[in-house]
């Protein structure tokens, strides 16, 4: 068993229900020429999944992506969960062995934004919601 973490704090776990549940529902995207990327970031012409995990690394749900954060370092997540240390959040264990029979994908950037978050993004197979048959645990973080 493989565990990865989400840090989430408190307001966005209210505001998705207590889900894990994506910012956008797009697969694929387009990425816009408005500055953000540079020619050798990884994107590529037209639509398309890599695309859409390299807008994900930028800012989540960037271009309506569908893609749902985790990293394989628990402060990392403590660190997003608590925005910055200043509120209690909650984490979301995942049990990456339960991800392939629960249809939810990881999906691999080729170039990496920010290495020491250590990001894994998931998406659903339809691209909604992450199944909570994923989860094995869920409890609340102090800052």
């Amino acid at each position: 068993m493989a565990i990865i973490y989400r840090g989430v704090c408190i307001q966005d776990d209210l505001r998705n229900d207590g889900k894990l549940r994506p910012k956008g529902s797009n697969i694929k995207v387009h990425i816009k020429y408005d500055g953000r990327f540079k020619y050798d970031s990884g994107v590529t012409y037209g639509e398309s999944e890599i695309n859409t995990v390299s807008a994900h690394q930028k800012q989540s749900g960037l271009y309506e992506g569908c893609l749902v954060s985790f990293t394989h370092d628990f402060e990392v997540a403590k660190r997003f969960a608590t925005t910055e240390y200043t509120e209690k959040g909650y984490i979301y264990e995942v049990d990456t062995d339960l991800l392939e029979k629960n249809k939810v994908l990881e999906i691999k950037p080729l170039v990496i934004e920010n290495p020491d978050e250590k990001e894994i993004s998931l998406r659903a197979e339809d691209g909604g919601d992450l199944p909570s048959t994923i989860v094995v645990d869920k409890y609340i973080v102090d800052p």
